[in-house]
């Protein structure tokens, strides 16, 4: 079992050489993975953000769209509404039990084609408030809940309408309110109001229903209040958009807010998400739509790829 000193130190030579290989391997296979999850981090963040870009764009202008073609047809016939004769007519004789039963024929006959399926109207002679889906009941402007009878009877002769989103105690919904004044012919004063109340729940139930559900979206009013939101507690509540929202994304809707000259799309990013804000003008509403990233889901296919090297 003797070897010569010449074969131990050919051994070792050889043993240095293959530890050294070994080496040489090893490192350049660390490098290659270091490479490879760079890459594929790279290409897989610049998908999603490219991918997510795209959903956000189209997803915000089909709901300003949305928002608009259903919100035109409502004032649309509100107005036609406040015009008609029968209208007048109950505005100044609200106890005349003709003009009332004119009247209710009337809005019934217009509440088939409104998306609540409902209209009301009110005299400002005694303050009487119905609806064709049965409510009836007398508006106290003093309370601060009727602060919209105030408000309609005080709009500029060029305010065609306007429009409010409250709880209504007595028909116990949260409704997106359409209110148009009704004007005497001659001197111009406002007498009643007529318009319809849609169901927050109605109106925005088809943009949520029909959304790509990685898409994050909050809809909130000028003054911040959130209007639309799957918590429902949430409109309930008035609950302001900077209590749900991450600083960072405050600042950027707060610039937006201030600004003189805004885009119909808003957008600001970070290292992997992406936020989209596009302005409903005639509401003064604010569709926030979001699609977040999650950096460990960028790096599950380097696992994959180190397991197969």
């Amino acid at each position: 079992g003797f070897m010569p000193k010449e074969d131990i130190s050919e051994n070792k030579k050889n043993m240095g050489a293959v530890n050294k290989a070994r080496l040489i391997i090893f490192g350049t296979t660390v490098a290659l993975i270091d490479i490879v999850s760079i890459i594929y981090g790279t290409v897989a963040k610049q998908f999603f953000l490219k991918s997510a870009a795209e959903t956000l764009d189209l997803f915000c202008k089909q709901t300003q769209r949305i928002f608009m073609s259903d919100l035109q047809s409502e004032v649309k016939l509100s107005l036609q509404m406040a015009k008609s004769v029968a209208t007048l007519n109950f505005c100044k004789n609200p106890d005349d039990p003709e003009a009332k039963a004119l009247m209710d024929e009337e809005m019934k006959s217009y509440a088939s084609s409104l998306l609540s399926g409902s209209t009301f109207y009110m005299s400002y002679s005694n303050m009487h408030f119905w609806s064709t889906d049965g409510t009836n009941y007398i508006v106290d402007s003093k309370l601060p809940e009727n602060y919209w009878a105030n408000l309609v009877l005080n709009l500029k002769e060029s305010e065609k309408y306007n429009f409010n989103i409250n709880y209504n105690p007595e028909l116990k919904s949260i409704n997106l309110w359409v209110n148009v004044p009704v004007r005497d012919a001659a001197t111009r004063k406002v007498i009643g109001l007529v318009g319809t109340g849609i169901p927050l729940s109605v109106f925005t139930k088809s943009i949520y229903e029909g959304k790509n559900p990685l898409i994050g979206l909050y809809i909130f009013n000028d003054e911040r209040e959130i209007v639309g939101a799957e918590d429902v507690s949430l409109i309930e509540n008035k609950t302001l958009i900077q209590d749900v929202l991450k600083p960072q994304l405050n600042e950027f809707i707060t610039k937006v807010l201030d600004s003189k000259q805004r885009k119909p799309v808003e957008k600001y990013s970070t290292s992997d998400s992406l936020y989209y804000m596009a302005h409903v003008e005639d509401l003064g509403w604010n569709i926030f739509a979001y699609k977040e990233g999650n950096n460990k889901l960028l790096y599950t296919g380097i696992g994959v790829v180190i397991y197969f090297i």
